[in-house]
């Protein structure tokens, strides 16, 4: 009973977490929830929370203008951003990182986003978004089958970015 309270506690947490990004009050309340569980000793591991907290994104575009602007945007949401020029480096990044989520151009030398998607698929499964400017009703449709979690048309609002990189976040940590 205990541990199905305290669950429910983490999960109302999360929740909270992904709608507002504001960590600084709930660190603690953190600390004490996974003090319950015994998962984090007697003073609590700051370091070790905030992983939890965290979503590590990587951005893949070989746009460097584009992608070092999104990257400030999405540090400045609260996310660890990592970032890759083409689906070549992409791919070493998600062998060797923590990767929550993956935001991918589609038109990229080397290896498309699309093909990064089907790679990663069978070798290390992870939530991706896919974004073009050259976008195409079918395309969008293809890549949804292929097992993206969105799409999204450049140029595109923060604020769908954001509520879509949310959503993939939470389900992710509550599945």
């Amino acid at each position: 009973m205990k541990n199905d309270q305290a669950l429910k506690t983490l999960l109302i947490f999360f929740t909270y977490l992904s709608i507002s990004r504001d960590f600084s009050g709930y660190l603690e309340f953190f600390c004490d929830i996974y003090r319950i569980h015994e998962r984090l000793p007697k003073e609590c591991n700051k370091p070790l929370a905030l992983e939890f907290l965290v979503a590590s994104i990587l951005i893949v575009d070989d746009n460097e203008q584009f992608l070092d602007a999104l990257k400030d945007m999405l540090e400045l949401e609260k996310f660890e951003v990592h970032t890759a020029v083409d689906g070549v480096i992409a791919q070493s990044i998600l062998m060797n990182e923590k990767i929550d989520a993956v935001l991918t151009d589609i038109q990229m030398p080397n290896m498309r986003g699309d093909e990064l998607l089907s790679w990663a698929m069978k070798n290390k499964p992870v939530p991706f978004i896919l974004m073009t400017g050259y976008s195409s009703l079918i395309e969008a449709k293809t890549a949804l089958k292929m097992g993206a979690q969105g799409y999204l048309n450049k140029p595109f609002k923060m604020g769908d970015l954001i509520g879509t990189l949310n959503k993939i976040v939470s389900n992710k940590r509550t599945a």
